[in-house]
């Protein structure tokens, strides 16, 4: 009869259960804390008297866990991959270990990095840094990303950066609500001169464009200068040498858009 009430009792105390997320996963044989009943947290294996109070503890191992679908971090797991690859000479990481490792907040700065500027080519700029030995701290620097920058635009496949330069000049149509053909002779100096330094324009589009080159003539010197390391009217020609074909291509199909 005792054991019938025991067991009664026990049953109505367990019956009721806290509703989990999905991804949040509990010992269900709680260890011992003292004398109490503890349950431990999967990320940080803290311990708590509770259930209750695990899902609701909020450990930084489980923020990294519950963000590390998002862009950013996904760009930081690559970056720490690549150190471990080319800096330790150690294979793929798991993203477990890219988490509890000393280099997260590093990558995954330079991840925000990336994603907020739109950085135009995210795995060539990580390898230009490790090339360069560029420490971590420095990645997510504008000066360090325009000297990349720099040297990217031209060495890049020519219609990469034309078709990038036509997106651009159709954007900019849309919003102003202007023919995308009057580009270089309407959005106006700043606005142009941005757009080169950020690579939306490449000099595919400047050079081999009437409207491009007149734009660049008619520069003030200190507007040039801003510009000057994208648009190197002697590096220019020799590019264009290089690809005669595919610069007729592109002037002619700039003349038929009205640039």
């Amino acid at each position: 009869m005792a054991e019938t009430m025991w067991n009664g009792r026990k049953n109505s105390e367990t019956s009721g259960k806290v509703k989990k997320p999905r991804h949040v996963k509990v010992a269900k044989t709680p260890v011992e804390l003292g004398k109490r009943a503890a349950f431990k947290c999967q990320y940080c294996e803290k311990t708590f008297s509770k259930e209750s109070i695990v899902l609701r503890h909020m450990c930084e191992q489980r923020r990294r866990f519950q963000q590390k679908d998002t862009p950013f971090a996904r760009f930081g797991y690559e970056a720490f991959i690549e150190i471990q690859k080319h800096v330790f000479g150690k294979g793929k990481p798991l993203e477990v270990d890219f988490r509890k490792s000393d280099f997260y907040l590093a990558c995954l700065r330079w991840g925000h990095f990336v994603v907020d500027i739109h950085c135009l080519d995210a795995k060539q700029y990580l390898g230009w840094l490790l090339k360069m030995n560029v420490g971590i701290d420095q990645w997510n620097q504008d000066k360090i990303y325009d000297c990349w920058l720099a040297s990217y635009v031209f060495s890049e496949h020519l219609w990469d950066g034309f078709e990038r330069s036509v997106k651009s000049i159709a954007e900019w149509g849309e919003k102003s609500n202007q023919p995308y053909g009057d580009y270089f002779r309407k959005a106006g100096t700043a606005r142009i001169l941005t757009d080169v330094r950020s690579g939306a324009i490449s000099g595919w589009m400047v050079f081999c464009s009437d409207s491009g080159c007149e734009w660049m003539s008619n520069l003030e010197t200190g507007d040039l200068e801003l510009v000057w390391d994208f648009l190197d009217a002697v590096r220019w020609k020799l590019q264009l040498s290089k690809y005669p074909e595919e610069s007729v291509s592109i002037s002619e199909i700039c003349k038929n858009a009205g640039l």
